[in-house]
């Protein structure tokens, strides 16, 4: 049976520890409430790469995005990252067993114009559970607190993105990656890998995690 109620931050194609923890709650409750906050997943996603992880970026619109609430945070379109970010994930993930399979619904929830970073982030989370058949309710945080009530696991900054000198933070088994045979298994990185490695598996492999 699952735990009842988490909170979670929203991210731009979440981390496998984000849908880890989708699959164990009954309920997740996205903060919807929170002021932007700089290096974080909100922004960021981390794919597999020829020379290990590499990083894909929603630009921001210029302003003081630290005190803007997340719902506000409106997201840059003055160079071709969405392009950017869609070669990134063909030159990941071009050659993974089920790439094709899922390569449509990607490109086209990244090539998606949102004005605001939160909606885009909220319908790439909805996209993705669906085509994993992901068992996800889904609401939003009403208000801020810094401190939830007992019966709510707060999970807000608990994934915090790894410095170039810090360790993996989070574990998991491992399962062939893009760039295996130069590299060594890298944990919680974006679902992407996950589905393009995966693919139907994933779901089980969300369930069985921790």
């Amino acid at each position: 049976m699952k735990n009842r109620h988490c909170l979670l931050q929203i991210e731009y194609f979440p981390t496998i520890w984000f849908f880890v923890h989708c699959c164990r709650y009954e309920k997740v409750i996205l903060e919807a409430c929170e002021n932007y906050q700089k290096r974080s997943y909100r922004n960021r996603a981390q794919i597999s790469g020829p020379n290990g992880p590499m990083w894909m970026t929603v630009p921001l619109k210029k302003g003081k995005n630290k005190q803007t609430p997340i719902r506000e945070v409106k997201i840059a379109y003055h160079d071709s990252w969405q392009s950017t970010h869609w070669h990134s994930i063909q030159s990941a993930y071009g050659k993974t067993p089920f790439f094709e399979h899922y390569a449509d619904l990607v490109k086209g929830l990244v090539l998606r114009r949102e004005d605001l970073l939160f909606t885009k982030n909220v319908h790439i989370v909805s996209a993705i559970a669906n085509e994993l058949e992901l068992d996800l309710s889904l609401s939003f945080s009403e208000s801020y607190f810094a401190n939830q009530p007992e019966r709510i696991s707060d999970f807000r900054s608990k994934n915090p993105i790894p410095s170039k000198n810090e360790a993996v933070l989070h574990r998991y088994e491992q399962y062939p990656q893009p760039f295996d045979y130069k590299q060594s298994f890298r944990s919680n990185l974006s679902i992407l890998d996950l589905v393009f490695c995966k693919g139907p598996e994933t779901k089980h492999y969300l369930e069985k995690a921790f």
